[in-house]
């Protein structure tokens, strides 16, 4: 049997491929290394994903900002000695009635809306009963 020697004295052309540089996403800067790579660098992938959440995180924040005002708000009126108190006078502080975290409807029939812990009760003469929620162990 006669072996075949292949001959690798033979210079090899390079394939002429048209220049497909790929550019990050964030920098606009030229990657190199895997073909599936999107960012030149951790810095620029890490940009590119908080910048995703921001929109979302800056809507939770601003909910979460609205809600702790209003808790701080009944709290202040609560620590005033105030039971009762107005709807006036919860808007002139900046009291904002379309945020609550739940409510509640008693026997009555009346519903009483929370912030986390602190509440009200509308009664039908535009007055507010404030009231506190015990908060145990066996809340959470």
């Amino acid at each position: 049997m006669k072996l075949k020697l292949l001959n690798y004295n033979k210079i090899v052309q390079p394939i002429n491929l048209p220049a497909m540089t790929k550019k990050c996403l964030i920098c606009k800067e030229p990657i190199y290394g895997r073909i599936d790579k999107r960012f030149c660098s951790d810095n620029c992938r890490n940009r590119y994903h908080n910048g995703l959440k921001s929109s979302e995180s800056m809507y939770l924040r601003r909910i979460n900002y609205i809600l702790r005002r209003n808790r701080r708000i009944l709290l202040e009126s609560f620590q005033d000695g105030h039971d009762v108190v107005s709807c006036l006078q919860l808007s002139n502080k900046g009291f904002d009635y379309n945020y609550i975290t739940n409510y509640e409807v008693n026997g009555e029939g009346y519903t009483t809306y929370f912030c986390y812990d602190l509440g009200y009760m509308q009664y039908p003469n535009l007055k507010l009963r404030l009231l506190k929620r015990e908060i145990t162990s066996s809340t959470f």
